[in-house]
């Protein structure tokens, strides 16, 4: 089974004072909070052991696609400010917010017990697009990053699934119903949605077979929300360590993804402080 070794998440608010600088100077900011982060979750481990090391994003397919972000730019940052980190191999986000899962999958297929793999959920609203701020599908949306490593155990669960109907989310609820029917002591831990939406799901799953709904708190923060919600696990004092959960994700593309695992009880997990939206002159 996967272990969470560790998990790291930072809120934030739109970057577009950043942004009125150009995708040079944005690169190089997001390349610096990646690094620094995951500098911080890997502290005192053997990065060596870290084989794989993605970054996925719902909200930044835009800047990419249109050209005014590069990837290259962006790992470049990283190096030059986290030359001793494992290299950032490249951002996946064709599969929104379940992207996570299908790097998982992906990764899986060529490692071995005791590798592991790095994961940055970087959800940054850099150009203030009002789309992002809430949506009715989802409603308030949560920006940050989450910063995740996995260390890969001998038998792993991770699924990706696609929708056969226009009907995704409700598709991904009677999945939720499966799971929990299928494998009763498992905890699942659905992302944040407003509870009118949530309803779909927490109407057909037993309160005691998921986490709690923290949208509230933290609004949607898309495929961050089950890294949150496991790192509040741990900070609310559950009984988390004799504890398997399922981590689970849901695009509004019609992907959704679950992956078992448990928690190191000597991992580590924080929620940062909210990271300070640059300044012009920060950014410049």
């Amino acid at each position: 089974m996967l272990e969470l070794t560790a998990a790291l998440y930072r809120k934030t608010g739109h970057w577009a004072p950043v942004a009125r600088q150009g995708g040079a100077a944005t690169a190089d900011l997001l390349g610096r909070v990646l690094a620094e982060q995951l500098a911080g979750a890997v502290a005192g481990m053997d990065t060596s052991r870290i084989k794989r090391n993605f970054v996925v994003s719902t909200m930044l397919d835009l800047p990419f696609t249109s050209g005014w972000l590069n990837w290259a730019d962006i790992a470049a940052a990283t190096r030059r400010y986290g030359p001793e980190l494992p290299a950032f191999d490249n951002l996946i986000t064709g599969y929104e917010c379940a992207s996570w899962g299908y790097c998982l999958r992906y990764a899986l297929k060529e490692l071995e017990p005791g590798d592991q793999i790095a994961l940055s959920v970087l959800d940054i609203n850099v150009m203030n697009i009002s789309y992002w701020q809430s949506n009715p599908n989802w409603g308030n949306s949560g920006f940050g990053l989450a910063t995740i490593v996995l260390t890969v155990g001998r038998e792993n669960q991770v699924e990706c699934h696609m929708a056969k109907s226009v009907n995704a989310f409700g598709e991904f609820c009677l999945d939720l119903r499966r799971v929990s029917q299928q494998q009763p002591d498992v905890i699942l831990v659905p992302p944040y949605f407003p509870r009118d939406i949530a309803a779909m799901y927490t109407k057909i799953v037993p309160e005691a077979q998921r986490t709690e709904n923290l949208v509230d708190d933290w609004g949607h923060c898309f495929g961050a929300d089950p890294w949150v919600g496991l790192i509040e696990e741990v900070v609310r004092g559950r009984n988390w360590q004799d504890t398997t959960y399922f981590a689970t994700s849901v695009a509004l593309n019609g992907y959704w993804t679950y992956a078992k695992l448990r928690l190191n009880p000597k991992g580590r997990f924080a929620l940062l402080h909210d990271m300070a939206v640059p300044t012009v002159e920060e950014a410049a």
